[in-house]
């Protein structure tokens, strides 16, 4: 699809830079087991409506849902993130495709503090293509790229009490 929406990009004249997150980022780099239903963005371009018109054509095309690309992420990027560490993975037409290193990815599942398996397999993998199994090292990442108080505010918020350290607890047993 990003060929696709790179392609249409060009011929309407325009261009584009997405810094892809997520399963789709796990996908693309890291694990051909990954899957998403969405493709998890952060948007550069000068021209926004044209790039969310073409997504749009592209999803009436393929028969994906209108948001198959959305800007979920960009909360979490533009607040919670003290620290980012993205590199090029590739150029398709009028589209430049960027993702977070292995280090960044892994802190942000750990942040979402999802428990769902998806989520903890992504960082189990992740955790063994960097060589990671203790608790202090996955905690060290974490503080390296989210802000002190954005993990303050996660593991208070109501109904998730000490979340992030629920997801180590599982990610590490994960890891065994």
């Amino acid at each position: 699809m990003l060929d696709q929406l790179g392609d249409e990009l060009s011929k309407a004249g325009t261009y584009a830079t997405i810094d892809v997150y997520g399963g789709v980022a796990m996908a693309l780099a890291f694990w051909d087991g990954a899957a998403s239903y969405d493709v998890d963005v952060v948007l550069n371009t000068q021209n926004h409506q044209a790039f969310w018109d073409i997504t749009e054509i592209i999803a009436k095309k393929n028969g994906l849902p209108k948001e198959w690309v959305n800007e979920g992420v960009l909360p979490v990027v533009q607040e919670d993130l003290n620290n980012q560490s993205l590199w090029s993975f590739g150029q398709y037409g009028g589209l430049t495709v960027r993702l977070p290193a292995a280090e960044q990815l892994l802190a942000m599942k750990v942040f979402s503090a999802r428990l769902e398996k998806a989520d903890l397999t992504h960082a189990a993998v992740l955790c063994r293509r960097l060589g990671i199994d203790a608790p202090a090292e996955i905690y060290g990442i974490l503080h390296a790229y989210v802000k002190e108080d954005a993990i303050k505010k996660q593991n208070r918020r109501k109904g998730r009490h000490n979340c992030i350290h629920n997801f180590v607890a599982e990610l590490v047993k994960e890891l065994q």
